[in-house]
């Protein structure tokens, strides 16, 4: 017999009996993949997970399936908003994380309301590696104020009409990544880097 409990801090401890034998295991919970940003704590931030690992997360894009982890792990794909998110979309980072891709899309609620990006609490960087960001048709300008790495060289693809500022540091360790800005031929998007002090080595296409 098996007893799952979530209990928070993104583990699950499972509680094994076999006959007269008695073992606890304590998992983490996986990365999520994808991850839709509902707000559902209230809170605000990407970080917050409760003693039973309800998080501003959620695994399907109506806002019903709660992660019951927060993005990281490099994989993670993560949407800006579920349909169900609620304005201000003022998010704080918390942690540091590393994700897949982040997507602004074009739909509701983003479609009327921006979002907003910033360190929040700490020194925190936003680690994005080889799906680059994407803004759809249709969604608002958006702000990023926290630090931005590059994980790898990629290509930020910006709708046309779309506006992305990123007024964080964008660096790659080091690591020589270009950043490639993408979109239909001779109509894209806006992409404004703000920040003086940039320091990733592959430069801007």
């Amino acid at each position: 017999t098996n007893t799952v409990q979530q209990i928070g801090g993104g583990r699950t401890y499972t509680l094994v009996t076999n006959g007269t034998n008695l073992q606890l295991l304590v998992q983490s919970n996986a990365s999520p993949n994808p991850a839709f940003w509902t707000n559902a704590r209230g809170t605000n931030s990407w970080a917050t997970i409760s003693g039973t690992n309800t998080t501003n997360w959620s695994s399907d894009s109506a806002g019903t399936m709660d992660t019951l982890q927060v993005p990281g792990g490099g994989t993670t794909d993560v949407f800006f908003t579920a349909s169900n998110a609620t304005a201000p979309i003022t998010t704080t980072l918390d942690g540091s994380y590393s994700i897949n891709s982040l997507t602004f899309q074009g739909s509701s609620p983003t479609n009327t309301n921006a979002v907003t990006i910033s360190n929040g609490t700490g020194t925190n960087t936003l680690t994005i590696s080889g799906g680059g960001i994407t803004t759809q048709t249709g969604t608002q300008p958006h702000l990023i104020s926290s630090k931005v790495a590059l994980g790898t060289s990629q290509t930020w693809t910006l709708a046309a009409g779309t506006t992305l500022t990123v007024s964080g540091v964008i660096n790659d360790f080091n690591a020589g990544f270009s950043l490639t800005k993408g979109g239909a031929a001779g109509n894209t998007g806006t992409l404004i880097l703000s920040s003086g002090a940039n320091s990733f080595l592959g430069g801007v296409t």
